[in-house]
């Protein structure tokens, strides 16, 4: 569990970033919960930084669920540039015949 307290921005999600990813490659983790109770919002940069850390670490073989989520901030990262562009591969990979 990585708890998430106070704003987060552009340099602090990068410094959040690395530890993460090596503890799920140190421990062999298969879960990572994002804590986001206490963060108040999340603008587009930070939105995308949190799909691309849930990536990587899946990419490692653990399964992520972002926790304690406000409306708000789940509404940030739904509509998140990378998050559609995300849904725009999935959309195209399903149109390319067998």
């Amino acid at each position: 569990m990585i708890p998430l307290i106070g704003g987060i921005d552009a340099d602090r999600s990068e410094q959040i970033g690395t530890s993460p990813l090596e503890g799920i490659q140190k421990h062999e983790a298969r879960s990572l919960s994002i804590g986001l109770t206490s963060v108040p919002v999340v603008d587009t940069q930070v939105a995308a930084w949190l799909l691309r850390a849930k990536a990587a670490a899946e990419l490692l073989g653990a399964k992520v669920a972002f926790v304690g989520i406000s409306a708000k901030v789940a509404q940030s990262i739904r509509l998140s540039p990378e998050r559609s562009r995300d849904r725009l591969r999935v959309h195209d990979h399903a149109r390319i015949p067998a």
